[in-house]
């Protein structure tokens, strides 16, 4: 009859992993402190005036000629978003929002990869929006597509549309609310005659 061998605990390779995640953990951490209190940050309730998560509601133009048989556009937009913390590893926020376009019903897009770094001082951004209808060969879709913009903490979060593709769009946001876009959507079809 064969004799079972109690097993020794002490010769599990479980506690040493453990040991060795956690050295190169405390190392990461005390080689990057900035980075790793941003981190911690961003998953923190609540959003500060100094935090880039949050809701931005502000104003865009859409302007430019997107191909050469169609007319020249100049229209006023308002948008907002709601960027949520950001990835663990990758560093980036993403969220959704809405985009009332003068003449047009809002339409709802999400905003994918935006990521700006700690160590730059300037806070510039790139990232993408893209409606929630997106199809390549939509001639309404002013929107989707890639963008880059500024992040000034505390006052405002400027955004450009990249010119590789569609309209030309610039605007301007800032923190605010549901009730805030709401407002400058009716402010806007109120100044261009459209219906609400």
């Amino acid at each position: 009859m064969d004799k079972f061998r109690p097993i020794n605990r002490s010769k599990r390779p479980g506690r040493l992993v453990l040991i060795v995640l956690t050295v190169f953990a405390l190392i990461w951490v005390l080689l990057n402190p900035k980075d790793t209190l941003e981190r911690v940050r961003g998953f923190m309730p609540g959003t500060s005036s100094s935090s880039i998560k949050g809701e931005w509601v502000g104003h865009i133009d859409i302007y430019g000629i997107q191909d050469p048989w169609h007319r020249a556009l100049s229209k006023p937009a308002v948008i907002r978003f709601e960027l949520g913390p950001p990835g663990y590893f990758l560093g980036n926020h993403g969220g959704t929002g809405e985009i009332s376009i003068a003449g047009q019903p809002p339409r709802a897009f999400r905003i994918q990869a935006l990521s700006i770094s700690a160590k730059d001082p300037t806070r510039e951004f790139r990232t993408s929006l893209w409606l929630d209808s997106y199809h390549p060969n939509d001639p309404n879709d002013l929107v989707s597509g890639g963008f880059h913009g500024q992040w000034k903490p505390g006052e405002s979060l400027s955004i450009e549309r990249d010119l590789f593709t569609g309209y030309s769009m610039k605007g301007l946001l800032v923190k605010g609310t549901d009730d805030d876009y709401n407002s400058l959507v009716q402010v806007m079809n109120a100044a261009v005659g459209a219906k609400p």
